[in-house]
């Protein structure tokens, strides 16, 4: 996706941004807060890109970002929620 939107005139961003720091943060801090609200935050964080994918498909994107938004990003995040989904039924 990267190599896309820097074809397109772009910038990039370089890592997970601001929620992947979020993310990083709610899970060394696992064992204050407790694994369900570690998998909470985790979950409301696949939700967001899920969110912020589909949003990105509304947009006129040139089709190659809409296949790798399509093809490779939604199905990642919907494995990541399903994972997530597994852990928290271990959990109960």
């Amino acid at each position: 996706l990267r190599e896309h939107v820097a074809a397109h005139g772009g910038t990039p961003v370089a890592g997970s941004g601001p929620w992947g720091m979020f993310a990083s943060a709610v899970t060394a801090a696992a064992k204050v807060v407790g694994a369900d609200t570690t998998i909470a935050a985790l979950r409301q964080g696949e939700e967001s890109g899920l969110k912020s994918y589909r949003d990105a498909l509304d947009d006129k994107l040139p089709a190659a970002c809409q296949e790798v938004i399509s093809t490779r990003l939604l199905p990642k995040c919907g494995e990541h929620l399903a994972a997530l989904e597994t852990i928290r039924s271990f959990l109960k």
